[in-house]
């Protein structure tokens, strides 16, 4: 619980201080010059969190690419689920990993509270961060600490791409950047990563897992051996797909707006504000 709590706070410490001297006067320096205080706010939240899940992803994989259980390392989806719940000495290497993680998330919980009270997924996010916090948490305890580093490792490639796609695409005054094919293949490439990682992978995981555990009674509801953590792990992991595929949708939805009318609205940060009879797109 200390490491947790001194966590979030490093967490929120290192945003203040690199925003501060970093990330605001870079976004000042990139961004439109008419850029309201919220859109720069948004700016730095995204270089902030690019540079955090870069450092995240490089630690998980790391502790994937050494355990023997591991996807990357044996092609082998099975070995997430089989032997559950998993040597207890095992969740040694993850331990700081995952609390880190539980620390990001509770982090991101008070951000998202002060940057992205604008957005039309703001209750949905807010969820996100706690369901995420809570799942990691329970994945701990109850020795599921393959199938979080797992997830997290696969969450996290799909945000470095999507965080870098929106400061590219932010940079209004680096013309090398406002290039609409640049803006139409970074959608695109996220559109991809997103649907292989978090709704492929992550729907297969969940699959596997009821295929896997499902004959061990563990989440059978009601049964004599039904384990009540192992039930929340994987109705929570179900909801938090859920999660990844509603925004998967939007994504898509945005794809097929660039395609036929050659614009990238971002249907959950942008919305539509009437002056002089026209629409025009205004970041939130």
């Amino acid at each position: 619980a200390l490491f947790v709590v001194g966590g979030t706070i490093g967490f929120l410490s290192i945003r203040y201080v690199l925003i501060r001297l970093i990330f605001h006067p870079l976004a000042v320096a990139v961004m439109d010059k008419n850029s309201s205080k919220k859109e720069l706010a948004k700016f730095t939240k995204y270089a902030w969190h690019m540079l955090a899940y870069i450092f995240l992803w490089i630690w998980g994989f790391k502790i994937m690419i050494e355990s023997d259980w591991s996807f990357f390392k044996t092609w082998d989806i099975d070995l997430i689920w089989k032997g559950y719940p998993h040597p207890a000495p095992e969740k040694l290497i993850c331990k700081y990993f995952m609390m880190t993680q539980v620390s990001w998330y509770i982090h991101g919980f008070f951000e998202s509270l002060v940057v992205d009270a604008g957005r039309s997924d703001f209750v949905l996010m807010v969820i996100h961060h706690v369901l995420a916090s809570v799942l990691l948490c329970g994945a701990y305890w109850g020795n599921a600490h393959r199938v979080a580093v797992t997830v997290c490792v696969e969450q996290d490639i799909s945000d470095i791409f999507l965080y870098l796609s929106k400061m590219i695409q932010k940079s209004a005054r680096i013309p090398a950047l406002q290039n609409k094919f640049l803006h139409g293949y970074l959608i695109w490439q996220l559109l991809v990563v997103w649907w292989c990682t978090r709704i492929g992978f992550l729907g297969l995981m969940v699959l596997r897992c009821l295929q896997i555990i499902g004959p061990l009674g563990l989440i059978t509801p009601f049964g004599k051996d039904m384990d009540l953590l192992s039930m929340y792990l994987i109705v929570s992991l179900g909801c938090f797909w859920i999660m990844q595929l509603f925004w998967g949708i939007g994504l898509a939805k945005m794809c097929y707006t660039q395609m036929s009318a050659g614009i990238i609205h971002d249907i959950f940060h942008d919305q539509k504000h009437s002056h002089n009879g026209d629409d025009k797109h205004k970041g939130n």
